[in-house]
Order: structure tokens, then sequence, then C-alpha cells
């Protein structure tokens, strides 16, 4: 075959050589920018997801801060719940006291009521609307009278210099 016959078949397959190495590079360029674009696509949806991750976490140490808060409160308010319990059952035992006495009070002063009726007729009649405040405060008035009395009965007028009879 001749000479210019094979200069054209290499350099055919020289172009052929060369076409197929710049398709396998233009092949391999494209394969690479593919690869790039998918590291980027996961490397954005990863940071979604880390930011999503972070949101989640600091809502859940928010609530865990809630949760601690509300546990406190509570307990607080437990306290002091139990501290009004406590000083409620204080003041109901007082006015338990307090009203045992003043029902003994009352006896007494209804039990001297009578013994003041059964000494005195003129005394007030104690009856079921006893009223003791009423009965004290007669019986001050007339206690001064008889102590003026008695005290004029033992000491001498001086107007008369001899007794006050």
């Amino acid at each position: 075959m001749a000479s210019w016959l094979w200069v054209i078949i290499v350099t055919g397959v020289l172009i052929l050589l060369v076409l197929v190495v710049w398709a396998a590079m233009k092949g391999r360029e494209k394969q690479q920018e593919r690869k790039q674009r998918e590291a980027e696509r996961l490397r954005l949806e990863a940071e979604r997801t880390l930011a999503g991750a972070e949101q989640a976490e600091e809502s859940a140490q928010q609530a865990a801060e809630r949760s601690r808060a509300e546990r406190t409160e509570a307990e607080r308010l437990r306290r002091e719940a139990e501290a009004r319990q406590s000083r409620a059952e204080e003041l109901s035992e007082i006015s338990e006291d307090e009203s045992q006495r003043a029902r003994e009070q009352r006896t007494a002063a209804e039990k001297t009521a009578r013994q003041a009726q059964s000494v005195d007729p003129r005394a007030a009649d104690p009856s079921e609307d006893f009223d003791v405040e009423e009965v004290l405060r007669s019986e001050e008035e007339p206690e001064a009278d008889r102590l003026s009395e008695v005290l004029s009965d033992d000491v001498p007028d001086k107007r008369t210099g001899g007794s006050a009879t």
C-alpha cells in the first residue's frame, strides 16, 4: 500500500485516538461535576438536618429548663401549701381552745348570775339569751356603788366628826 495511505490511516487513528481521549476527559469532567453537585446537595441537606437537630436540641433544653422551673415552682407551692395547712391547723386549734375557754367563761358567768339572782332578787333573770357583757357592765356599776357604801360606812365623816350613819 502506498505510503500516503499509511499516513492517512495513521492520521485518522491519531485523530480517532485524540477524539476518544477528549471524549473520555469530557465524560470524566461531567462525572466529576455530577459528583460535586451531589456532594453539594448532600452538604446542604446535612447542614439543614444539623440546623434542625440544633434547633430541636435547643428546644429540648428550653423545655428541660421550663420543666425544672415548673418543678421548682411546684415544690415551692407545695411547701407554701404545707405551711398554710400547718398554720390553718394551728389557728383551728387556737380557735377551738378559745371557743372552749369562752364556753367555760359563759358557764361561769351564768353560774355567777344565778348566784347573784339568788342573793339579790332584783338582779336580772339569767335566761337563754343571756348577755355576759351586759351583766358585767351592770355588775360593775352596782359594785362601785357598793364599794362607796362600804367605804362610807367604815370611814368616819369628817364633816360631822363621827360615823356616817
